[in-house]
């Protein structure tokens, strides 16, 4: 029997206002009720959607202990939001998901995009204390990601070295499939931190569009990870004392787990107060491997930079910033620019310039790489190892 949910369908309203080219999805969306006898009376209520062509698919069902709806809504439309994502994700997407989750954790992957597969290999290496200390077991991991409807079965790899082979194919059944990816994704605090794969997915572009979503589907959300995102966010462009607070509150979360006593110090003034550096952090006794090869290097504090413009930065931008790292000989010729647009090409290139001449290192993030730190972090991955990443990318380049 065919229902309605007035929560339901609120629900369905808030998100074809957000997402207006899912529409048709969302309105094909029908609640169905039925009730099955037996030594435990079951109501249950099934989710379904009819696609363009009049073939209907069931989502989901939900067994509960009463005929009503309402208390389920939220999490009916959820899972429909879930398996939208799930359906329209290409396997290069969800690849390229994962491999951000792995750069994170390992230091030897790499990806080979062919025509209909991707493949993200993976290594790391195992000390045998039994044989002697130069005994190692070296250990691949792969992973590969097949488009729809590929022949998995018929599929035939020979990795190069032992170690674990995971197949990822929404549509088969044995593989790690469509309904693994939406389980993935439902358990917290996945939900609220996967905004790479619903922008993907959706085709979105804003952050905020994303977080109203989240918000729709997961009201009251109020996790320090995800408040930190909306208030970020929410922050007006131009407003250099909002950007600044919300941006401590960002370095204090990344950081605290990198440090035993982290010590972050803002708005440090120079001798007579002629100027002041936004924010610095004490670099001692770091606990992350990086961190440490930076103290090593000469990196006795770490410097940033907080710019809330509307526009990338320019060259000129950067002069003043460059100016800070080279007076102090404890900044290492390191430090960190918090750009919320990020920079132009022309200032990239001026930075690969003085990396070149040996001047100065300094790593730019932007609004997105905010984000993302906060969502490794959140979903228990390392966070400083993407900014690890950024400085490496850029000695590659010169």
């Amino acid at each position: 029997m065919k229902i309605e949910s007035e929560k339901f369908n609120s629900i369905r309203k808030s998100l074809i206002k957000l997402i207006p080219k899912q529409k048709a999805f969302l309105q094909s969306l029908e609640l169905i009720y039925s009730f099955q006898e037996g030594s435990t009376n079951q109501h249950k209520h099934t989710l379904s959607h009819t696609d363009s062509e009049g073939n209907k698919t069931e989502i989901i069902t939900i067994s509960t202990n009463t005929p009503h709806v309402e208390p389920y809504a939220i999490e009916l439309a959820r899972y429909a939001f879930l398996y939208l994502v799930a359906d329209l994700l290409s396997y290069r997407d969800l690849a390229s998901y994962f491999l951000q989750s792995i750069s994170a954790l390992y230091k030897h992957f790499s990806i080979e995009g062919k025509e209909d597969h991707t493949i993200i290999k993976y290594s790391s290496i195992k000390f045998d204390t039994t044989s002697g200390i130069f005994a190692t077991t070296l250990k691949e991991n792969s992973l590969i990601f097949f488009s729809d409807d590929f022949d998995v079965d018929n599929f035939s790899y020979k990795p190069d070295h032992i170690g674990n082979i995971t197949y990822f194919c929404k549509t088969h059944k044995t593989s790690f499939n469509r309904y693994n990816l939406i389980s993935a994704l439902s358990i917290p605090p996945a939900f609220t931190h996967s905004d790479f794969i619903y922008k993907k997915a959706l085709g979105v572009k804003k952050t905020s569009t994303i977080l109203n979503i989240i918000e729709t589907l997961n009201p009251g959300e109020d996790s320090t990870p995800y408040l930190l995102k909306k208030r970020l966010i929410e922050t007006p462009l131009s407003d250099g004392l909002a950007f600044e607070s919300i941006c401590e509150e960002i370095l204090a979360y990344i950081f605290s787990s990198a440090y035993d006593n982290l010590k972050l110090r803002k708005q440090v003034p120079t001798h007579q107060g002629v100027r002041r550096r936004d924010f610095i952090i004490d670099n001692i006794s770091p606990k992350h491997p990086w961190l440490a090869d930076l103290r090593k290097s000469g990196v006795k504090y770490i410097l940033f930079d907080a710019k809330n413009y509307e526009k990338p930065l320019a060259t000129n931008d950067l002069d003043t910033f460059f100016s800070y790292i080279q007076e102090q000989p404890r900044f290492g010729s390191f430090g960190i620019i918090i750009s919320r647009k990020g920079v132009k090409e022309n200032a990239k290139t001026h930075i690969l310039y003085r990396m070149l001449s040996k001047h100065d290192e300094i790593i730019v993030l932007d609004e997105n790489d905010l984000i993302r730190l906060i969502d490794l972090l959140a979903i228990g991955h390392d966070p400083i190892s993407l900014l690890s990443e950024k400085l490496s990318e850029l000695h590659l380049k010169c």
